[in-house]
């Protein structure tokens, strides 16, 4: 963990640097787990995501009219990743379907 805390209007904020010269920001945490400085195993949470726990129909409808957007959710995770300070396509670095 490279940093963890709040930052700017981003509130809760966790920095991972699993290389040099690769960073992953996490912001929109309600809850963020560990210290700077600390080793992070596969797979361990890194923090929660707030909110109330919705029922399953608000979900469903919510997923339904939404359309990916985040529209009409309260709470939204943003993911950066940079490369040698520059920006990169999270969907590069993450598995975005069951398969991938």
């Amino acid at each position: 963990i490279r940093y963890r805390g709040p930052l700017l209007d981003l509130g809760n904020v966790i920095i991972l640097e699993p290389e040099t010269g690769i960073l992953f920001v996490f912001a929109g945490l309600d809850v963020v787990y560990g210290a700077a400085g600390d080793i992070v195993a596969a797979g361990a949470p890194i923090g929660l995501m707030g909110g109330d726990d919705p029922d399953l129909g608000a979900v469903l409808s919510a997923a339904g009219t939404a359309e990916g957007s985040g529209t009409g959710r309260s709470e939204t995770l943003y993911i950066e990743v940079r490369q040698d300070n520059s920006p990169q396509d999270p969907a590069d670095w993450f598995r975005t379907d069951k398969d991938g």
